[in-house]
């Protein structure tokens, strides 16, 4: 079932308006064309375990509970409790289960499921014992971030696998942009889960007022195709995304159709941006940053791993990332171009505001991730120490953090003066 969402009196309370509830969809390949990153397209699991050893909650649904207790009976699949114990508590916690599931899989101490065999390939038991399709669906779609919408189904990669953020580095040079799949490529002809928002209003625009689905879909590829070409500063690109949604915001009808007010503003100030050397942005809003990385910590719930902002990640940023950021600008403009694009929080905040917001809360929690590493090593970051920060990002963007609540806690910027706004990025020093 899908609710969809309808816009609210800007008079609303900001708290309602973040209650809009939209159902897990699934969506088979011949139902809607499948759109990636190019330079994600190629994505193949290489085992690593980390989608089994991260130490969150995997739930599991009614009908794979019953799959994997029946293996367990038959002796199909060894239970993983003391000497065997099949019982649902020996792998199975049912004490509070998240809507629509029996429960979550148990882990142990270390924070691994307990089904994952790190001796036997690194592979999981229920998916060598019953096979692909007795995985719970948390499993199977790891590391899809999925959304649904009338376009087709939109599927990102999370980069906290490590196979996904090695390919932060891979095709040097390449541009990414968004790319519709051939109904012959495996991707295309998986089973999509996701967010879904078909039948919904589109995104906001700004309180009230909704993007229609062409208008969006040209920003959504422009500002991918900004952040993901090569030769260009990530950081004055977004400043100038940023500044594109101001003016976009201010959309008249008179102003002639929205898809066009959205092609001339990316014309006009996103695609010339971001040359290196470009000087039109700060240094470093390390306060601000700051408050964004905290903003995304602060929503994770109760009882899940919980990252805290290293108190002198300022000082080791100036000393060991400000210097080389702009050598791994590619990899973190790839990044963020990640970040962008399916984006469930375009779709949930009252305005575009919210998305910028929610890029930039990316960008700030890559870069803090980078400066701890940076400091932990005592050395100037480079490309590998960025590949590993995008890991932790990750796991506290897609895996952890609460996005609703992101969303009610973000749901001011529609209100603020555009300065304000701007300052509130991190992308420029505005003390």
């Amino acid at each position: 079932m899908r609710h969809p969402r309808v816009p609210r009196s800007a008079a609303g309370d900001h708290e309602e308006s973040s209650r809009f509830i939209y159902a897990v969809a699934v969506v088979s390949s011949p139902l809607a064309p499948v759109l990636v990153l190019n330079v994600q397209r190629d994505f193949q699991c290489r085992h690593s375990g980390a989608c089994c050893a991260f130490g969150g909650h995997i739930p599991i649904e009614p009908a794979t509970h019953a799959l994997v207790a029946d293996g367990i009976r038959a002796g199909h699949l060894r239970s993983p409790g003391p000497a065997g114990d099949a019982t649902h508590d020996a792998w199975m916690d049912t004490s509070h289960p998240p809507a629509g599931a029996a429960g979550v899989l148990q882990t142990r101490a270390d924070g691994a499921c307990v089904f994952f065999d790190a001796d036997a390939g690194r592979l999981c038991a229920i998916q060598r014992a019953l096979g692909h399709d007795a995985l719970p669906s948390a499993c199977q779609q790891f590391p899809r971030v999925s959304l649904i919408d009338d376009r087709g189904a939109h599927v990102t990669f999370s980069h906290y696998c490590p196979t996904v953020a090695a390919m932060l580095l891979g095709n040097a040079g390449k541009a990414a942009e968004i790319v519709t799949l051939a109904g012959a490529d495996a991707e295309a002809r998986r089973r999509v889960e996701g967010f879904d928002a078909r039948a919904a209003v589109p995104p906001f625009l700004r309180p009230e007022v909704a993007f229609d689905l062409p208008a969006y879909d040209a920003w959504e590829r422009g500002i991918v195709r900004a952040l993901g070409r090569p030769g260009r500063d990530p950081d004055a690109t977004l400043a100038a995304i940023a500044g594109a949604a101001e003016d976009l915001r201010g959309w008249r009808p008179a102003r002639g159709p929205l898809v066009a007010d959205v092609e001339r503003v990316l014309r006009a100030t996103v695609e010339p941006a971001g040359a290196h050397g470009d000087a039109s942005h700060g240094p470093p809003g390390y306060t601000a940053m700051a408050r964004l990385f905290d903003d995304v910590a602060a929503s994770v719930p109760e009882g899940l791993p919980r990252s805290v902002c290293p108190p002198d990640w300022a000082s080791a940023d100036a000393a060991c990332v400000a210097g080389a950021w702009s050598r791994l600008a590619e990899p973190v403009g790839r990044f963020l171009a990640a970040k962008a694009f399916a984006s469930s929080m375009a779709w949930q905040g009252r305005g575009v505001r919210t998305q910028v917001m929610a890029v930039a809360a990316a960008r700030a929690v890559l870069r803090i991730e980078t400066a701890r590493r940076a400091e932990l090593a005592s050395r100037v970051c480079d490309a590998a120490m960025l590949v590993e920060a995008a890991r932790a990002a990750d796991l506290l963007l897609e895996h952890v953090s609460d996005r609703q609540a992101l969303i009610s806690r973000w749901a001011g910027v529609e209100a603020l003066s555009s300065t304000a706004f701007l300052a509130s990025l991190g992308l420029e020093d505005h003390s």
